[in-house]
């Protein structure tokens, strides 16, 4: 599993999670989900933001049934169509 964080807008961004194909369907995501949204939580963040690319939009499901949703969609030359979803950390914070 790898994991980058980045702050572009005043919200964290989870860059990427890397699960290798043979451990996927385990609960590894959703256990990493769970730490990560907790320290957030107990640290005072409103939400978690995430983007994903168009050629692995078969992820978005995962991130729905976690409780992301889909705020935005951008289109990059480079990068095609990108998802940007956010988790709600505070039920009260709009994301």
């Amino acid at each position: 599993m790898t994991l980058y964080l980045f702050w572009c807008d005043g919200h964290p961004w989870l860059g990427l999670i890397m699960i290798d194909s043979r451990a996927q369907g385990r609960g590894y995501a959703k256990e990493f989900l769970d730490c990560l949204t907790a320290w957030y939580r107990e640290n005072g963040y409103h939400s978690l933001h995430l983007a994903v690319l168009e050629k692995n939009q078969a992820v978005i499901p995962f991130y729905e049934a976690y409780g992301f949703t889909t705020y935005e969609e951008r289109v990059s030359e480079k990068l095609g169509r990108v998802f940007c979803m956010a988790y709600p950390l505070d039920p009260s914070t709009q994301v």
